[in-house]
């Protein structure tokens, strides 16, 4: 559990990046915040409520479907750099 806890630390450190996921779709690792994360079917945010059972749940997809709420990711690169930027949160190059 050491280990992982390293690793999850670490990640928290890394602040906000871009990836390509390997469906040709971006979006985001690090300290992503729940604006960026997760959005609805309909293209609203979560609310603070919704994120916290996300992440407070042992199977979040099961949590993402009872509230219709899908992993948020972007066509482009500039899309999502964009949409964090709009949010108010810096993504590092």
């Amino acid at each position: 559990m050491g280990e992982l806890a390293g690793a999850m630390r670490m990640l928290g450190n890394l602040g906000l990046h871009v990836i390509k996921y390997p469906s040709g779709k971006y979006g985001f690792v690090g300290r992503v915040p729940a604006v960026l994360a997760y959005i609805h079917d309909d293209g609203t945010c979560p609310t603070n409520s919704e994120c916290k059972d996300i992440h407070e749940a042992g199977r979040p997809a099961l949590v993402l479907k009872r509230y219709g709420i899908k992993t948020r990711v972007f066509d482009t690169e500039q899309e999502a750099r964009f949409a964090a930027v709009r949010a108010g949160f810096e993504v590092q190059s």
